[in-house]
C-alpha cells in the first residue's frame, strides 16, 4: 500500500531580504543567532551597496545574540559611509533592553527608544 505524502510546512526563515523601488528590506524573526549569522553576513553584504535605503523589520525577533547584533551594527556603519539611510523602526522592546545592557541603548533602537 502507497503511503501518501503532506506536503510540506513552509518553514519562515529567520532572515529574508526583500528589494523594492524605494527601500530594501531585511526581515528578522525568531532567534537570530551563531547558526544564522552566515546567512545575515550575506544578507549584510549584499545590502551594504548603493541603493535605495536599508530598513530592518524585526518585530517578530525573540532573541538577537552578539553575533546578528555585530553583523547589524557593520550594516549600519557600511551605509552611514556609503551615505545609504538606516532604520530599524521596529526593535522589540526585549531586544532593546538587551542592547542597552550591553551599553548599545538607542544605537539600532527606534528613534528615541531605550534613550
Amino acid at each position: 500500500m502507497a503511503k501518501t505524502r503532506k506536503p510540506p510546512v513552509p518553514v519562515e526563515l529567520p532572515v529574508a531580504v526583500e528589494n523594492h523601488p524605494t527601500q530594501r528590506v531585511l526581515t528578522l524573526q525568531g532567534t537570530v543567532g551563531v547558526a544564522q549569522a552566515r546567512t545575515l553576513h550575506a544578507c549584510a553584504l549584499a545590502l551594504a551597496t548603493p541603493g535605495p535605503r536599508i530598513v530592518v523589520q524585526a518585530q517578530h525577533v525573540r532573541h538577537l545574540d552578539c553575533a546578528a547584533v555585530q553583523v547589524l551594527l557593520a550594516l549600519q556603519a557600511e551605509s552611514l559611509r556609503i551615505g545609504v539611510e538606516f532604520s530599524c523602526p521596529t526593535l522589540p522592546s526585549s531586544v532593546q533592553e538587551t542592547l542597552r545592557h550591553a551599553g548599545l541603548a538607542g544605537v539600532l533602537a527606534p528613534s528615541g527608544a531605550g534613550e
